[in-house]
């Protein structure tokens, strides 16, 4: 039998991560971790102050987990980069993505920075200022976690009935919106949209 792995950050930020991805965020307490832990409580305020620390570090883990582009790239590269990441994360651990709502961004730690560093570079490298090369990385990074969010969403309550009312609209004052659930569009269209959208936007 291998031995237990010794408590640590590490070993704990782990544990609340498979936590989350079970569970959901809202089951992640010191005291649950400690549980699945088998120790007290207490042994955790050792290698973590609180439960804000642990979650900050899962956001962190997140990071790593999507791979999103680090290093030299274009623009271009680093948004469908990102989507990509983004995508595959929201499809593999839909109940982590509320967490990237509780952290600013970008992020402070080192490994989790690498990538929004290498997104700035990739704008100023496209001939836009700094200030400008960070608030298109902002834009960029808002857009793409909100419909990160909108397929984690889906995932969840993939067993839901469709509750929109567009169907139950008036044909004559609403001839357009009333047409959208027949519509054969879905996630993949969104996400489509979306990227183009930010590549052309930027490249204009």
């Amino acid at each position: 039998m291998a031995a237990a792995r010794p408590l640590s950050r590490e070993l704990i930020l782990d544990t609340a991560f498979a936590l989350a991805d079970r569970e959901g965020i809202e089951s992640v307490t010191m005291r649950a971790v400690a549980a699945k832990l088998g120790v007290e409580a207490m042994s955790l305020y050792h290698h973590v102050p609180n439960k804000k620390a642990i979650l900050d570090g899962v956001v962190d883990l997140l990071v790593k987990v999507a791979a999103l582009p680090t290093g030299p790239v274009t623009a271009e590269e680093w948004i469908r980069g990102a989507a990509a990441g983004l995508r595959a994360l929201a499809q593999q651990h839909p109940r982590l993505v509320p967490l990237f709502s509780l952290r600013a961004l970008p992020l402070d730690d080192p490994g989790s920075a690498a990538p929004f560093e290498a997104g700035i570079a990739a704008f100023c490298a496209a001939g836009h200022t700094l200030a400008d090369a960070y608030a298109n990385l902002q834009v960029s990074a808002i857009a793409l976690l909100a419909m990160t969010q909108f397929e984690a969403t889906a995932i969840l309550h993939s067993d839901t009935a469709d509750e929109s009312a567009l169907a139950t609209l008036n044909a004559e004052q609403f001839p357009l919106l009333q047409q959208i659930p027949s519509l054969p569009t879905g996630v993949d269209d969104f996400w489509s949209a979306l990227v183009e959208g930010l590549v052309a936007g930027f490249a204009a």
